[in-house]
């Protein structure tokens, strides 16, 4: 984790500063870094439901690894929303698929248990108020099912899981058990490294790490998954956008991040940050376009709510309500500004 914060360190001061030669960052591209910060400002809060605490969006070519924008819009003084890592709960299922699918424990229509089970007395895996019956693969992504997704680690075994989640880049050493990293929970990653891994998947199973430079020298690639669980890991992200999925799953969880007449594949994620506070920690992660990957864009809102001043409740917040339409507006920009044409239209 460190090595990570490290390097997103000497990021933002290259972005500040320039190499130490003087010359410009080459891979941040001003149209798209525009972009990005756009999308950010634009973001308003529903009055009286939550108000804004930091929000980010990191843009990445999947093809050379190439970080195209880091923008953020800080209204308070917390830790930087691109820097400060964070539990990627349902996002982290496109990793446990891949494990399980690449490895070739399960196949994507292979029939998944979603109903609750217990680790111990006190620990649970559930998908809050549902109890879905079962999901072909692809669906436990879509839907993000916490049940369906412990057991397809399961389906993985250790240590082979372990594996998967070193060759994306992340730690696998955790005191959680693996049942909940599965879901995203007990682990720590950087926004770096979760756009890293999506972009792999984009990159058609190959992992680039990021850079600043264009001119440093080429760093070969890592395959990270066989290029056909690649192409089948990336139609599952395209279903969590979909509403109109076969039964039993039809609506995905990112079916806001959707824009119509192009492929786009999304996940979110919606935990509380850890403490006292009712803090959001609200994400989403996109490829666009499916079919032919150009960019990867995380995108981080972190959002209070605002309890009500007659119970003191509060609404729940969704990185699918949330941030999903913040992506979504960088997106439409993104595909107007390169004349990406539609699917349909190709």
């Amino acid at each position: 984790m460190l090595r990570f914060t490290l390097f997103l360190l000497s990021l933002s001061a290259a972005l500040l500063l320039g190499t130490a030669q003087g010359e410009p960052v080459r891979t941040i591209n001003p149209k798209v870094q525009a972009i990005a910060q756009a999308a950010l400002n634009d973001i308003t809060p529903e009055e009286g439901v939550w108000e804004l605490v930091n929000s980010g969006m990191l843009i990445v070519d999947p093809k050379t690894g190439d970080i195209l924008a880091m923008a953020e819009r800080c209204i308070e003084n917390e830790p930087s929303p691109l820097l400060s890592a964070y539990e990627p709960r349902n996002a982290f299922g496109i990793i446990t698929a891949a494990a399980a699918v690449d490895s070739g424990a399960v196949t994507p229509e292979q029939m998944i248990s979603c109903m609750p089970f217990s680790l111990s007395a006190e620990d649970k895996i559930c998908d809050r108020k549902y109890a879905y019956g079962a999901f072909p693969v692809w669906g436990v992504v879509a839907k993000a099912s916490s049940p369906g997704l412990a057991r397809l680690a399961r389906a993985a075994q250790q240590p082979r899981f372990t594996d998967y989640l070193t060759r994306f880049g992340f730690s696998g050493e955790t005191t959680a058990p693996m049942e909940f990293v599965a879901c995203g929970k007990g682990i720590l990653v950087t926004p770096l490294q979760m756009t890293t891994a999506y972009a792999a998947l984009a990159n058609k199973g190959v992992r680039l790490e990021a850079r600043l430079d264009k001119n440093a020298p080429p760093v070969a690639g890592t395959r990270v998954v066989s290029e056909e669980s690649a192409a089948a890991l990336l139609r599952m992200l395209e279903s969590a956008t979909r509403a109109d999925n076969p039964q039993p799953v039809r609506r995905g969880i990112a079916m806001r991040a959707a824009v119509p007449g192009y492929r786009i594949g999304a996940l979110t994620s919606s935990p509380l940050r850890e403490g006292a506070d009712t803090t959001c920690d609200l994400s989403c992660i996109a490829v666009l376009p499916v079919d032919d990957p150009q960019f990867v864009v995380f995108t981080r809102v972190l959002a209070r709510q605002i309890p009500s001043a007659e119970d003191g409740s509060v609404t729940p917040l969704f990185g699918g309500t949330v941030a999903a339409p913040v992506f979504r507006a960088a997106a439409e920009q993104l595909l107007q500004e390169y004349k990406l044409q539609p699917t349909e239209d190709k």
